[in-house]
Order: structure tokens, then C-alpha cells, then sequence
């Protein structure tokens, strides 16, 4: 299975990237709809397509509270979980056009610098091991290497997770989705997130239940603060 991932990293993913890359070029086609740009070239989106997407401001953010001490996890999100948005991360996940990830960590950058966000260390919401060899990759991680890129902050790859298969959230209630991530996340080695300040990427929010589980691993490991950012966030809870 460990060779498998490997040789999918190493061999595989890099055609089917510079497939995407030479089939849909970020700056010539609008990334969303694919048709021409129109003179805007912002985040690769045309004028009417950028003008659906629900950018929300400076200062706004969720706050989610633990269910297991006084704690909580504030989180940002740049954009809502709206039409066109909801088309991205599904393209980005389940057709493989992982192109999709630079431009959505472009715009989540760009909200963390607004935010002035201080944060010493990033790492990703993982996915179970049989879920990432399934579909190849971890979107998440996808966004947290480039934001990593841009900011010149180490991205711990392997230091979160994931030690249980846990169920497809999006048809669980938020009770359901809390006691189906509860301890689904474990740290490899503590010292890797102690008194470190810490970005936690995810793709999306809805109630913040496996964010919040998160939150709970790396504080026990010893993280001085958690901050988290995902690239879009529902703004009614499904299911």
C-alpha cells in the first residue's frame, strides 16, 4: 500500500498535473467555467463567475467551541460553499484537477494576510490512509503545501493522523459528525507541534466537528495556539 502511494506520487500525479495545467492554464481560461477570462485575470476567474463567489471580509470567522474542555478553534474561511465554489472543491477531489488547489490556496493566503494571521508551523486535516489511496492524493494537503510555498512556513506532512475510517460526513446530522471524528486523529511525534503555533487546513467547514477533533490532538501534543482555514464554509448546516 506505502509502495503504491509512492509510486503514484512520484509517477503518476506529476502527467496528470501537467495535464490539467496544459488543458485549462491558469491566466487563459476562467478556472470555473472555462470560458474566456474577459480582462480579469484575478484568481483566474472570469467577471461573472468571480461575482457569484461570496468573498466574505476581513474579521469574519467561526468560532468552535470543545466539547471536551473549555478550549476552541477559531476558524477562517475566505469564501462560502456556494455554486460556484461547491463546483472547485468537487472538481478539485473527485476529478482529479488538482491545478484547482494553487489558485484556492492563492485566495486563502490572501485572506490570512488580511487577517494577519501569526502561525509558526501548517498542517493539513488528514485522510485516512485507504481514503487517500483511493483517490490519490489529499486535497487539503494539496492547499497546505502551497500556502506553505507562499508563506514561507513549514508544512508538517505525516505529523497529523488519521487513525480512523470514518464515515462521509455530508449525510450525518452535527451530533452524528462529532461522535464520528471523535479521537479519529492521533500525533505521530509530539515534538514536531510543541509550543508551536499551528495553521490547520481543511478544504471545507460545515459544523467543524472534524477540525474541532483536530484541534484536540495537537493541543494535547503541546501546540501553544490553533488557528484554522478552510477554502470555503456552508452556511447552513446539511444533513
Amino acid at each position: 500500500m506505502k509502495n503504491l502511494d509512492i509510486f503514484y506520487s512520484n509517477y503518476i500525479k506529476p502527467y496528470i498535473n501537467a495535464f490539467w495545467e496544459l488543458l485549462y492554464p491558469v491566466g487563459i481560461s476562467c478556472i470555473a467555467c472555462k470560458g474566456p477570462l474577459g480582462g480579469n485575470e484575478k484568481y483566474s476567474l472570469c467577471p461573472s463567475c468571480y461575482d457569484k463567489i461570496h468573498f466574505f471580509h476581513k474579521g469574519r470567522w467561526i468560532q468552535i467551541p470543545s466539547i471536551h474542555d473549555n478550549s476552541f478553534i477559531r476558524v477562517y474561511s475566505p469564501t462560502a460553499y456556494d455554486e460556484i465554489t461547491k463546483k472547485l472543491v468537487a472538481r478539485l477531489k473527485y476529478n482529479n484537477e488538482t491545478y484547482l488547489a494553487r489558485i484556492m490556496a492563492e485566495i486563502m493566503m490572501d485572506y490570512l494576510y488580511k487577517e494577519e494571521l501569526y502561525f509558526t508551523t501548517i498542517v493539513a486535516v488528514p485522510l485516512h490512509a485507504s481514503k487517500k489511496i483511493s483517490r490519490g492524493f489529499n486535497q487539503a494537503f494539496l492547499l497546505a503545501e502551497y500556502i506553505s510555498k507562499l508563506s514561507k512556513v513549514p508544512n508538517i506532512e505525516k505529523g497529523l493522523s488519521r487513525h480512523k475510517n470514518t464515515k462521509a460526513m455530508h449525510l450525518l446530522t452535527k451530533e452524528e459528525r462529532r461522535k464520528n471524528v471523535e479521537d479519529a486523529f492521533i500525533i505521530r511525534n509530539p515534538k514536531e507541534f510543541y509550543n508551536q503555533h499551528i495553521l490547520l487546513i481543511d478544504d471545507i467547514v460545515t459544523t467543524g466537528a472534524t477540525l474541532e477533533s483536530c484541534n484536540k490532538a495537537l493541543v494535547e501534543a503541546g501546540a501553544a495556539s490553533v488557528t484554522a482555514i478552510t477554502f470555503a464554509r456552508r452556511m447552513k448546516e446539511e444533513g
